[in-house]
């Protein structure tokens, strides 16, 4: 992302994540070591963990990405 961005590492369930947040957009990088992640574990691992860094709501549809990268839209405004 842009070096203006807010970062926050966060640990969700074993998962470690580092949320980088700029206006209305996160991208959450997973950072540390687990043995074959399942993508939908991941990602609901990641909506929280972006939800708790930025105290906003992950806009619903707009979450996605793998194992290691995900992108989403914030609602900072009904949070």
């Amino acid at each position: 992302m842009h070096r203006d961005t807010a970062t926050t590492r966060i640990e969700v369930e074993g998962s470690t994540f580092s949320v980088h947040q700029r206006e209305n957009w996160v991208e959450v990088y997973r950072i540390g070591f687990e043995v074959l992640p399942r993508l939908p574990v991941i990602l609901a691992r990641s909506k929280t963990a972006i939800e708790q860094a930025t105290g906003c709501t992950v806009v619903e549809g707009s979450l996605s990405g793998d194992q290691a990268i995900q992108r989403a839209e914030i609602d900072c405004d009904t949070a």
